[in-house]
């Protein structure tokens, strides 16, 4: 809480630490998130249909691009798409609403590993790394090396 005085700040943190919002962290002066805002973000979560809002986007993606447009979520050690919408290219990815994925050999999967650096080792320990091109990474620190790339750029290759 930079640039108001320190009476003020340790006021505003009794507050949210009375309501519940942060936690002192033992006898540091630190303070965390509390459990409040967990509660008031599960609360949210519950009422948001995924599917619904990402929907607007897609449409607005292929009307960008004329690509097929994919929502993928992570479901354990897979990739999901629980919404699609259908581009106007010639060329078009077999997929469909509700297909599972492998993670390491998918564009799709490889964009949903790439940001998962604090869990990504606990993740791989799970996925066998199963060949399906000559292309298909298969080793843990290949694919590692791939999603760096991945971060850097923004976007992924399905192969490679």
């Amino acid at each position: 809480m930079r640039g108001i005085p320190k009476s003020s700040a340790y006021q505003i943190l009794n507050t949210l630490e009375r309501r519940g919002y942060v936690r002192h962290a033992g006898e540091s002066h630190k303070y965390s998130l509390g459990l409040r805002l967990f509660e008031l973000g599960t609360q949210t979560v519950s009422y948001l249909d995924i599917r619904t809002e990402a929907m607007p986007t897609l449409r607005e993606l292929v009307a960008k691009t004329n690509e097929t447009c994919n929502l993928g979520i992570l479901d354990g050690t897979v990739g999901v798409y629980p919404a699609k919408v259908e581009g106007t290219q010639a060329v078009r990815l077999n997929s469909y609403e509700g297909k599972r994925l492998p993670l390491h050999s998918t564009a799709m999967g490889k964009v949903l590993l790439a940001w998962r650096e604090e869990d990504l080792d606990t993740l791989l320990q799970d996925i066998e790394l199963t060949s399906f091109t000559e292309d298909t990474i298969v080793e843990k620190q290949k694919l590692k090396e791939n999603l760096k790339l991945v971060r850097v750029r923004g976007w992924a290759q399905g192969y490679g």
